[in-house]
């Protein structure tokens, strides 16, 4: 009977945390490489990859873009990917956006971002962590180049503005593609 009852009991746990990402560092190893979602949208959405949703906001609304996930060049194991599906338009997209998909809280350790400007190169992304209503967190945003060739870590671990937040955004002046990885979380 007590076996019976931690059985039940672990699998309510479990069903309870489905949707919610896990402390620690998401790899998205155990995601099976796929395509997510791809449209004709300036805003289109993958749900619930590893308990996070991902939207991808384009700036030309009548581009093909994807969300995918998938093994990249960029590293070891699988990561989420942003593009333009048929690599004819490359459009700019203004903002990917992060979100726990129960709308969980959690703190914002760290991310690995590969992306590529619209000449080919790096480019410069920021980082701004969001309350509940999508609003910015004030001192909540960093900064920094992305590498077109690896992944970069954008450690955010000793900016107290990055605890506690619903979610973030990454945005940049001149992105067309975008690779995620190791987003590292704690107390969600």
């Amino acid at each position: 009977m007590k076996f019976i009852f931690t059985l039940v009991l672990s699998l309510f746990i479990f069903t309870c945390m489905a949707g919610i990402p896990s402390n620690g560092t998401t790899n998205f190893n155990a995601v099976p490489e796929r395509n997510v979602v791809t449209g004709p949208n300036s805003g289109i959405t993958a749900s619930d990859i590893e308990g996070f949703d991902f939207t991808l906001i384009a700036q030309s609304p009548a581009a093909t873009m994807a969300i995918e996930i998938w093994d990249g060049t960029v590293g070891s194991g699988n990561g989420v990917a942003f593009y333009e599906s048929t690599s004819s338009i490359n459009p700019n997209f203004s903002e990917i956006l992060v979100k726990s998909n129960s709308s969980a809280r959690f703190d914002l350790l760290s991310i690995g971002i590969n992306a590529q400007s619209g000449s080919g190169g790096n480019t410069v992304v920021t980082i701004t962590g969001l309350d509940l209503s999508g609003n910015a967190v004030a001192g909540a945003t960093i900064s920094g180049t992305a590498s077109v060739s690896s992944l970069t870590t954008f450690d955010v671990s000793s900016n107290a503005a990055f605890k506690g937040i619903y979610s973030f955004r990454i945005t940049s002046n001149d992105m067309v593609y975008a690779f995620l990885d190791n987003i590292s979380l704690m107390n969600v």
